[in-house]
């Protein structure tokens, strides 16, 4: 039997794992540039460094993170013990944030970039407000020491000090967690939007809401996000049930002197372990979902019809002059979307046709299949992606065949920019317009 010293040693190593193996996705993202014009502004708390261009959008943060600091740290119960360095940069002209809780350098990391307000995180009143308060959340949540000499000793040990918390707590509970505090502070971000409501609510409907051990990221359309939407929602209904300062309480059980596992600290507070609260919760939201349904259906609807049953997402269609074509972006889970153009004529499915007439000849008592959707669409012209990026927001030029369309192209530093291409689709050709234009949007 292994001894307790060598049980925390493997425990804590794989910790330090999960921290390295990280690092270089990162070390990609930010691409980092010393050849730019850096500046730093310090406030009591915060050390924030910026190119030059960035000046005004990091001094507005400066003027503000001292207060994101008070408030969170009040309703997490701790903040970090040592300055903050917050990078501000644009890799990918992308809105996002990270986080890195280390106990004796913490770091964040600032993309400035403002989401849509049509993204699920596009409900802000200030970017840099909620940025600051998702990404600070991390820290004050993630950078509460252990309580345990050992586990203390032996991080002082390593090139770099993590607390408990980062290595026993799942993803669902690190992201839905800062998703909570993001909500409770701003007012506005994810809780607080429609976005999240209408996707819990459809993947109840659906009858597609994942296990307890699907929670924290699965393969399906969004699974990625259930850890931020779902576990936010999860913290609110543990919040309101059994009080706020209950999730507080299985921080500092799972960061005490005595080793427990995050289950073990969680059931200590809840008298259930996760999986089975979870599934009282996901009960309730469906519960509530399907009431909604029934609701809007008393009311009556209006339903437009259905023109294609597609995998995964979209973006915007775009119609030609005349409205004989259309264009759009089709994605998948396991490859780079494609953009394609469809002729809006009805095109009745021969090859359905065909088929069934081959069955029924072969055994008369056969029963077709019975169309539910419109039968795929035939591409007119189809332009797929490169280096990895697909061509998106597609709008067709006044000829009806050339098609303006964006994507993000990589740049000598390893950066990334948004240009613009106009696609022929008669010969297929692409003819790059922009140059390092950083164009959000060609309308």
């Amino acid at each position: 039997m292994a001894s307790p010293l060598l049980r925390r040693c493997t425990r804590t190593a794989a910790g330090a794992l999960l921290v390295v193996t990280a690092a270089p996705a990162l070390g990609a993202q930010t691409a980092t540039r010393p050849y730019l014009d850096w500046r730093t502004v310090e406030t009591a708390h915060f050390r924030i460094h910026y190119p030059a261009g960035y000046g005004r959008w990091a001094r507005d943060v400066a003027a503000h993170v001292e207060g994101v600091d008070s408030a969170v740290s009040r309703l997490v119960g701790f903040t970090p013990q040592r300055p903050v360095n917050v990078v501000v940069s644009n890799p990918y002209d992308e809105p996002n944030g990270s986080a890195l809780p280390f106990l004796d350098a913490p770091v964040l990391n600032f993309w400035p970039v403002p989401p849509d307000p049509r993204e699920d995180i596009g409900n802000w009143r200030s970017w840099g407000e909620m940025l600051s308060v998702h990404e600070f959340a991390h820290l004050a949540h993630l950078t509460r020491p252990s309580r345990n000499p050992l586990d203390r000793l032996f991080w002082r040990l390593m090139p770099v000090d993590l607390g408990p918390l980062p290595q026993k707590l799942p993803r669902w509970a690190i992201e839905g967690y800062a998703t909570y505090v993001e909500g409770q502070v701003t007012g506005s971000g994810r809780p607080n939007g429609a976005w999240r409501a209408a996707v819990l609510r459809q993947w109840a409907i659906e009858g597609h809401l994942p296990s307890y051990a699907e929670m924290s990221g699965w393969g399906a359309f969004n699974g990625g996000d259930f850890a931020y939407l779902a576990g936010s929602a999860f913290m609110e209904w543990l919040a309101t049930r059994y009080g706020d300062s209950t999730l507080v309480f299985v921080w500092r059980r799972a960061s005490a002197r005595v080793e427990r596992t995050f289950d073990d600290a969680f059931t200590g507070v809840y008298g259930d372990p996760p999986p089975v609260l979870y599934g009282r919760f996901t009960a309730q939201l469906t519960a509530q979902a399907m009431a909604a349904v029934r609701a809007i259906d008393t009311a009556g609807r209006t339903q437009g019809a259905v023109v294609q049953h597609l995998d995964w997402g979209t973006g915007d269609p775009a119609f030609s002059r005349g409205g004989s074509r259309v264009a759009i972006v089709l994605r998948s889970g396991d490859r780079p979307g494609r953009t394609v153009v469809w002729s809006t004529s009805p095109q009745p499915d021969t090859a359905a046709q065909r088929r069934d007439r081959e069955l029924l000849a072969r055994d008369p008592d056969d029963v077709p299949a019975l169309p539910f959707y419109p039968p795929p669409r035939r591409a007119l012209a189809t332009l797929h992606a490169v280096d990895g990026q697909p061509f998106v927001q597609p709008r067709f030029l006044d000829d009806s065949t050339h098609v303006l369309v964006s994507r993000l192209t990589r740049q000598p530093d390893g950066t990334m920019r948004p240009d613009l291409y106009v696609w022929n689709t008669a010969t297929g050709r692409v003819r790059r317009v922009t140059h390092d234009a950083g164009v959000e949007n060609a309308d």
